[in-house]
């Protein structure tokens, strides 16, 4: 979401969105800063910005579940021929 503040003469932008970096950029015009918040997220919602500006904070629940998620089938394998009854419970600790 973008938020424009009067500084002077000129307008900032600063467009925020989860689980991206926030982005600011001054204008002499509103209209031209509307322009570029607007273009802003829209790469972002198409998902066209650039890796290296994207920072998503992955946690490690994030990472073990990805990892069980693409090789379930071979644990499953696995498990099955050692006889082995395997539990996997995440729970988010506040």
């Amino acid at each position: 979401m973008a938020t424009f503040v009067r500084v002077g003469e000129k307008t900032k932008a600063i467009v925020r969105k989860q689980g991206f970096p926030t982005k600011a950029k001054t204008f002499l015009r509103l209209t031209d800063a509307k322009k570029w918040a607007k273009s802003l997220e829209a790469q972002i919602e198409s998902g066209s910005v650039d890796s290296n500006v994207v920072l998503r904070h992955y946690t490690l629940e994030d990472s073990l579940k990805h990892y069980f998620y693409l090789f379930e089938s071979v644990w499953r394998q696995v498990v099955k021929q050692a006889g082995v009854v395997i539990t996997l419970s995440f729970s988010r600790v506040l």
